[in-house]
């Protein structure tokens, strides 16, 4: 009995053997789909990229933190440290913003000298002795107009600003001892070809009507704002049209510079003067 058994156990065996590897080359044969010879196996999917860490995120975050805390100086050399160590970090641009808002603020609220006033001073006088620009003095006292009174107390700020011009971008910067100040961005730039320049500001210019116009007279107040560079040859100077105005006839551009909006272009006019150093870069 036990004989009969293992005979019917080896020929079932075997005849699976025989029928199952012959159902698998009819398969293969009729129904597998065609691989060609010698074809390379399909390779794996690429990786996904990871974008590498911010290296200037720590010293933002450090910045938002202080600000909301009411640190302000510890914000403000957060933002400063992040430019200077880690200029590429994708918060540069708006740890210059940031920046810009609170100096700039600062600079017009509490910078600067006091002076009293003497008599039969003005304010281009007064400008002169302190080796800066009416303008300033007037925008940084908030005067509503240019009659002085004999002992007025001014603050009189100067700006010891240098500029430098992003070439890629036409974005203005202001810097003091090469430290950021803040920053314009162009609203339209064709600069001169070539490297780096390095010049200084020669004129200050306002335009009203193809006229110029001397502070003090009611045009100046939105008049057309030019700052011309002797090297390379440009002008920074208002772009009406970014303002959405087409219709001043002194809205010309000059061949080569910077536009700026209306009101950056003003801010901009009376931070700088004569001689101030300007570099692209």
């Amino acid at each position: 009995m036990l004989l009969k058994l293992v005979k019917f156990l080896f020929v079932l065996v075997l005849a699976a053997a025989v029928f199952g590897g012959g159902g698998y080359w009819a398969w293969k044969a009729w129904f597998a789909p065609p691989q060609l010879v010698g074809a390379e196996p399909d390779a794996p999917p690429p990786p996904v990229p990871v974008e590498p860490p911010d290296p200037g995120a720590p010293l933002f975050q450090k910045a938002v933190d202080a600000r909301a805390a009411g640190s302000a100086e510890v914000a403000l050399e957060a933002l400063h440290q992040l430019l200077a160590e880690f200029p590429g970090s994708p918060k540069a641009s708006e740890a210059r913003r940031l920046l810009s808002e609170a100096q700039v603020a600062a600079f017009f609220r509490s910078e600067g000298e006091e002076h009293a006033v003497a008599r039969g001073e003005t304010l281009v006088a007064i400008a002169s002795k302190h080796k800066t620009n009416a303008e300033l003095i007037f925008r940084a006292n908030n005067l509503e107009n240019t009659v002085l009174q004999i002992g007025q107390k001014l603050r009189v700020p100067r700006g010891d600003f240098s500029i430098r011009i992003d070439r890629a971008t036409g974005a203005v910067r202001l810097f003091r001892s090469d430290r950021f100040f803040c920053e314009y961005p162009a609203t339209a730039h064709k600069l001169p070809a070539g490297g780096a320049g390095a010049g200084a500001v020669t004129e200050r210019i306002s335009w009203r009507a193809g006229q110029r116009v001397a502070f003090g007279l009611k045009e100046y107040a939105d008049a057309t704002r030019w700052v011309s560079v002797n090297q390379p040859p440009m002008t920074l100077y208002t772009d009406w049209e970014s303002a959405g105005v087409a219709d001043r006839n002194d809205a010309r551009k000059p061949a080569n510079g910077v536009g700026l909006a209306p009101e950056s272009m003003d801010e901009l006019f009376v931070l700088v003067g004569r001689g101030t150093p300007v570099r692209i870069e």
